[in-house]
């Protein structure tokens, strides 16, 4: 039986949009959507733990102020080819998702 202690990440404001409201401007919009999901990412790396910002530490979740957490890894340099083959397999893989849930199995 799970408990509340069993939750890595009991304190994680990225894992939740329920009380998100949409901002009006699209700028804000992208800038906000890009800094929840990086601490969302930080979060389940639990990147936390080995960050010298002491709130994240604190919060056991990434409280960074920034869009990107200063110490996840950089994203792998892609050559074009690669960088297409990427953007195709995840263009396919949406396309199937889209499909499944328009099927009502989503």
């Amino acid at each position: 039986m799970a408990r509340m202690n069993d939750n890595p990440h009991p304190n994680a404001e990225a894992s939740s949009f329920d009380d998100w409201e949409m901002p009006q401007d699209m700028d804000e919009f992208r800038f906000d959507l890009a800094r929840r999901i990086d601490r969302f990412v930080a979060d389940r790396l639990g990147c936390w733990e080995r960050c010298d910002e002491r709130e994240c530490r604190r919060a056991r979740a990434c409280r960074s102020p920034q869009i990107g957490c200063p110490i996840l890894p950089p994203p792998p340099v892609l050559t074009p080819e690669e960088d297409a083959q990427r953007r195709a397999e995840f263009y396919d893989a949406l396309k199937a998702r889209v499909a499944e849930i328009e099927q009502g199995g989503g």
